[in-house]
């Protein structure tokens, strides 16, 4: 175990499996890591130099954690790793004066309608997502005031339900550096110049080929396409290009490659049913797939509600050989899902 009086610490709130690369990566830039999370068996706890139960919505609680971590030792940031708990950022930015971005930014950012508005008003373009849409997810981040693009994927609803996303986006050059340019200027509207940054752009209408902003998140929102499939494409991802600034590693340390080395994405898992979930079958298989990279698959025993079971994520030399490498992987897994009443 670290030293965490001797190491700057990373506050990483939320234990689920996408915590795993966070957690790793930073121990690897030589950051110590606190988490938070109110499962006590939480996947990744074994992970972190400390673990602390809270409960996701005890906003003091975490405030309290991160005001002492700051005052004890050297904190080098928060990293929220689930989009749902994004809303403890305000209060977290109001326990770290400086540290995060401004609390008035964070909440502006996170009241989507509030911040549509805002960037409506001063000319930007404006759309709301329709799910027979490609949606493009910016991913970046500020550093020392300076944005730094780290990719973009294009995502995409397939017909069953499951979701699909893809890197590099495969638009082209003068699209792609528009895409940057409108991110970066929709947060900084905003008011947000510091930490990790997702922005979901959609082709705006049929007579206009220009994007338009979605949505913007103080934080990776997809942190598995910012992590494990970005390295794939890139060869590092826009959260160890973070970690490296976090420890002021400079020089190519916190650089990041824009240029693909391959074509990756990942798909959730989704169940045709609601109800209780009792297992996945053929993972040996799927993960036999050439290409596939790796598989996640919720814990049985859970009801659900046709939300994402899991994901796979898998690398190819196109996107059109890692769609069919997605779409074999998927077809070779059975997601066993019993009514409520039976399972009863």
């Amino acid at each position: 175990m670290l030293a965490l009086s001797m190491a700057s610490t990373l506050l990483v709130v939320g234990g689920g499996p996408s915590a795993h690369p966070v957690l790793a990566w930073a121990r690897a830039a030589g950051l110590a890591t606190v988490l938070a999370d109110p499962e006590p068996r939480a996947r990744a706890r074994r992970a972190a130099d400390e673990f602390h139960v809270i409960p996701s919505d005890d906003v003091e609680a975490h405030a309290a954690l991160a005001r002492r971590l700051a005052q004890d030792r050297a904190l080098a940031d928060v990293l929220v790793t689930e989009p749902d708990r994004f809303a403890l950022l305000p209060a977290l930015s109001s326990a770290l004066p400086g540290r995060l971005a401004p609390r008035r930014a964070l909440e502006l950012m996170l009241d989507a309608g509030r911040a549509r508005e805002h960037l409506r008003a001063l000319g930007l373009p404006v759309r709301v997502a329709a799910s027979e849409r490609m949606l493009f997810d910016v991913f970046a981040l500020f550093r020392d005031g300076a944005f730094v693009p780290g990719g973009i994927a294009a995502r995409r609803t397939l017909a069953r339900g499951d979701v699909a996303s893809l890197q590099p986006s495969g638009l082209e050059p003068e699209r792609e550096h528009g895409a940057y340019v409108l991110a970066e200027r929709a947060a900084r509207a905003l008011g947000y110049e510091r930490g990790p940054l997702q922005v979901t752009l959609v082709e705006a209408v049929a007579d206009d080929p220009g994007l338009a902003l979605v949505s913007l998140q103080p934080g990776f929102a997809d942190l598995l396409g910012a992590t494990h499939v970005a390295r794939l494409a890139y060869g590092k991802s826009p959260l160890q290009a973070w970690l490296a600034h976090l420890v002021l590693a400079g020089g190519p340390f916190d650089e990041l490659a824009l240029e693909p080395r391959a074509a990756a994405g990942w798909l959730s898992l989704l169940s045709e049913r609601a109800g209780f979930f009792a297992g996945a079958d053929g993972q040996a298989r799927a993960r036999a797939v050439p290409g596939v990279a790796d598989l996640w698959i919720e814990e049985a025993g859970r009801t659900q509600e046709r939300s994402a079971l899991g994901y796979l994520w898998a690398e190819a030399g196109d996107q059109r050989a890692l769609a069919e490498r997605l779409l074999a992987a998927r077809a070779a897994l059975e997601l066993r899902v019993a009514s409520l009443s039976s399972a009863a």
